[in-house]
């Protein structure tokens, strides 16, 4: 499967920030829709998604959303539950679980878990595990990235080793954001390597995919948010796939 954060909008109403510049107190929803046009006689896809985040103390959230799509004509609807809790003043774990009950393209279920430690001001490393269900096979993905704030500025770089149909493969991402204001940011990703890719009709093979994501976030006014990703990703010799998310985020 090509990465998640192409998928939905949450990666970019959900990045994780040190400490001091996390938000604490308060609820969110965001609604958001993507549309996709797949290439080689391949059918569209497209996906909305609602998703309710209950904040906490600093850095504390628990996360349900509720997901419909449409992917090579086959319909799927899928549930996601997150929680986020810190463990120390510079220790946070994350807990994920995602399942279709219906699974024709997606996965039947996923379970994930993630730490993330503020080593030094402004240095963040993160380390998490994804296990990832289809009928045909097993995937699984271990993730380390190291991420670096400067002012209002941020980089990182990530390597994800993963197992699926019985060969090992390599992701490797970079990814820099720019903070440009309150609650805005604009950031832009890009990503290569073998992943487990959908074909379609519950058929999933490895190819070389290679991705390149800009993803943005404005504030509309104290309350409302603006969240938006333009996406371009190439799998292997089966499609390349250009996607456009909206998202309105109400905070309340």
């Amino acid at each position: 499967m090509s990465p998640r954060i192409f998928s939905t909008l949450i990666c970019v109403a959900a990045t994780a920030l040190p400490a001091a510049a996390q938000a604490d107190g308060g609820q969110r929803l965001i609604l958001s829709t993507e549309l996709s046009d797949l290439d080689r006689g391949n059918r569209d896809w497209s996906e909305v998604s609602l998703r309710y985040v209950r904040l906490g103390a600093p850095r504390q959230s628990t996360e349900l959303a509720v997901t419909g799509t449409s992917r090579f004509g086959l319909k799927d609807s899928q549930i996601d539950v997150a929680h986020t809790t810190p463990l120390s003043p510079s220790l946070v774990a994350s807990v994920q679980a995602s399942h279709s009950p219906t699974a024709r393209v997606l996965p039947g279920y996923s379970v994930g878990a993630s730490l993330q430690y503020e080593f030094a001001p402004a240095w963040l490393v993160h380390g998490g595990f994804r296990h990832t269900h289809y009928d045909s096979t097993d995937v699984n993905r271990l993730s380390f990235m190291l991420e670096r704030y400067i002012g209002n500025f941020s980089a990182s770089v990530a390597w994800s080793p993963v197992r699926a149909l019985g060969t090992r493969s390599d992701l490797v991402e970079l990814r820099g954001t720019w903070y440009h204001s309150e609650g805005g940011s604009i950031g832009l990703i890009a990503s290569r390597g073998d992943e487990a890719t959908q074909l379609g009709g519950g058929v999933i093979a490895l190819a070389d995919v290679r991705s390149l994501a800009l993803v943005g976030r404005h504030r509309l006014g104290p309350d409302y948010g603006l969240n938006y990703a333009l996406s371009r990703t190439r799998q292997g010799s089966f499609y390349t796939r250009t996607g456009l998310s909206l998202g309105v985020q109400r905070d309340f």
